[in-house]
């Protein structure tokens, strides 16, 4: 016989594993219980979390989502969030491991705008250079949910919840519209870039440039560009901003 101590036997107790049949009979009345209250629509408002955009978000209906990611999508297309790791409900919540079966959950959502997002300035030191970046930003409206039952051996059974009204329009809403100040302003700003680039010049042959009013001459005195060449030029200088 052997004492039983700390270093013969774990000082917790010992783990009982349940049994196979009882676990599978247990998990056979849940899921009974599961699709009956979807059936009959007694499951309230339903949430879910989902990754989208590098992201996990929680949602529901009628939410909106703002991503910086680039979306391949335009405004009024409708879009399915297929990486569903968890849908919730009053009584019931549905876990996936890691995620949920695309036969199982469904969640729509609606593109409703697409808009550049405020500048993001690098900070790089570029000698000389104003360094901006601008990425672009979209709004998405979560349309709809919809689940389907776990089929039975003799009868299959899904359930599918109508999109909203406000959500499944094509209409898009402009996010200034055009008698606002500030869209006037972005529309002549954008205006004025677009002439000042058109009146961009080129002279290759003596190693002119002319952006807007000033002329810049090309000489060999650049730092790092030993002068006008046929297949080398020096870069435009930056166009001024307004």
């Amino acid at each position: 016989l052997v004492a039983k101590t700390s270093l013969t036997s774990p000082p917790w107790p010992e783990v009982k594993l349940p049994d196979p049949v009882e676990e599978a009979k247990y998990h056979a009345e849940v899921v009974q219980k599961v699709n009956g209250l979807i059936s009959a629509g007694h499951y309230g408002r339903l949430f879910a979390v989902v990754h989208f955009a590098s992201k996990q978000w929680k949602i529901t209906n009628e939410d909106l989502i703002m991503m910086d990611n680039v979306l391949e999508a335009e405004c009024g297309d409708r879009i399915r969030m297929e990486k569903v790791l968890l849908v919730g409900a009053d009584d019931f919540t549905l876990i996936g491991r890691p995620l949920l079966g695309k036969d199982l959950v469904r969640v729509e959502a609606t593109v409703i705008e697409k808009t550049e997002s405020w500048p993001k300035v690098n900070m790089r030191f570029w000698r000389r250079h104003n360094y901006q970046r601008k990425r672009s930003a979209t709004v998405v409206a979560l349309a709809a949910f919809r689940l389907q039952l776990e089929k039975d051996p003799g009868e299959g059974s899904k359930l599918a919840l109508q999109p909203l009204e406000t959500a499944g329009s094509a209409e898009v809403h402009s996010a200034l519209p055009i008698s606002d100040p500030l869209a006037q302003t972005a529309l002549g700003n954008a205006a004025l870039s677009l002439l000042l680039r058109l009146s961009t010049q080129v002279l290759a042959a003596n190693g002119t440039w002319k952006a807007g009013t000033a002329w810049i001459v090309a000489s060999s005195k650049w730092k790092g560009w030993g002068g006008p060449s046929k297949n080398h030029l020096p870069p435009l200088p930056l166009l001024p901003q307004y």
